[in-house]
Order: structure tokens, then sequence, then C-alpha cells
């Protein structure tokens, strides 16, 4: 969190020169701050727009153009309330392959590791306890009887 309105601005290209990102939405306060904060980031070089409540054929357009990588940051001061619907089927149609591959991927794998040594050393030591004190007890009975 940042303590201060005037090192926001530092912080977020601090951030952007940082780290990777390669698409963000960012919601401000005002439309006000929405434009200033547009500019200052043109400004500096980023790639940015800014997207106020809008008719829907410009709402998909800007969408389009944020989802496609033309556009990297997204300045906003509208919530989607209106468009929820759309942009979760095009936001989860876009990171849905690419989560649920690395996700199944990753999990599958970690959960097949851990889930398969665990029943193996569970049903292994189980077993093996009931198979050798079975055949013991079997064995020891077979010897005392004869």
């Amino acid at each position: 969190m940042v303590e201060k309105e005037e090192w926001k601005l530092d912080t977020l290209c601090d951030l952007y020169e940082t780290l990777t990102i390669t698409q963000a939405v960012i919601f401000c306060n005002t439309r006000r701050k929405v434009d200033w904060l547009t500019e200052k980031m043109q400004q500096r070089d980023f790639t940015v727009s800014a997207m106020v409540v809008l008719t829907s054929t410009l709402y998909s357009t800007y969408l389009y153009t944020l989802y496609s990588t033309y556009l990297y940051t997204l300045y906003s001061t509208y919530l989607y309330t209106h468009y929820s619907t759309y942009l979760y089927i095009l936001y989860s149609t876009y990171l849905y392959t690419l989560y649920s591959t690395y996700l199944y991927t990753l999990y599958s794998t970690y959960l097949y590791t851990l889930y398969s040594t665990y029943l193996y050393t569970l049903y292994s030591t189980y077993h093996y306890t009931l198979y050798s004190t079975y055949l013991y007890t079997l064995y020891s009975t077979y010897l005392y009887t004869h």
C-alpha cells in the first residue's frame, strides 16, 4: 500500500519496470484520475488506454483490444457490472486454457505423486502387516498341529 498519493504514479511505474506485466486493468476512483493517470503513463512511454462508461460496441472493442494483447493496460472507473457476463466469457475463454492446462499439469502431477506415494506406503504397510500377521498365524498354527 502506498502511503502518499503523489508516490502512486512512481510506484506503479516501478512495478511495471520491475515485474513482467503483460496485461492489467487498473481501477481509479474518478474519471479525472483515469485521464490523469493515462496521460502520465503515456508520457513515460507505457502502452495504456482509458475506459469509462461506454456503449456495448465500444466496450467490446476495448475488451477485444485488451485481450488480444494490442493494449497492455486499461484504466477504468467502470466496474463492468452491466457486461460482467461478457467479460467473464471473454476472460475465462482466454485464461481457462492457459490456467487449466498449467494447473492441471501441476496439480495432477503433484497430487498423483503425493497420493500414489501416500497410498502405496499406506497400502503396502497395511497389507504387509496384515499379510505377514496372517501368514505367521497360519504358519504357526500349521507347525503346532503337525
